[in-house]
This record gives structure tokens, sequence and C-alpha cells, in this order.
């Protein structure tokens, strides 16, 4: 469920499929204000935050593991 969502997110913001979870969000084409956009869109599904920064610096495996890491701390 948590990878479905944060899929979704992710093709909202870029228009297309997310391919491979190994492939950073710059690599994709993110940049700083889809990295805001993304970091609000988990916020508001899953109350949780994600700092941009985290976004922008990482692949999908990487924030898939923050956000796991939040959960059971949080």
């Amino acid at each position: 469920r948590l990878l479905t969502t944060i899929v979704q997110i992710f093709e909202s913001i870029f228009g297309f499929k997310n391919k491979s979870t190994t492939v950073s969000f710059t690599e994709y084409g993110g940049d700083s204000l889809s990295a805001v956009k993304f970091s609000r869109m988990i916020e508001q599904t899953m109350k949780l935050t994600v700092p941009p920064e985290v976004i922008m610096n990482n692949n999908m495996d990487d924030i898939l593991g923050f956000i796991k890491n939040q959960r059971s701390f949080g």
C-alpha cells in the first residue's frame, strides 16, 4: 500500500510511470518545486512530513525507507 501511494503521487507529478525505484528523483527530472509538491502530497495523504531535501537527494527506495522509519518512530 505504501509503495502504491508513493507511485501514484510520483505519477501525478511527473505524468508518467516510475519504472525504477533506484533512479533518483532528480534523474527523473524533479526539481525543488516538484519536491515541495511531492512532500506536500505525502503529508496530505499519509499525515507524515518528508522534507523536500529528502526527496531531492534520494531515490524512491530511500524515500520509502525514510517514510517507514518515520512511521515506526511516529
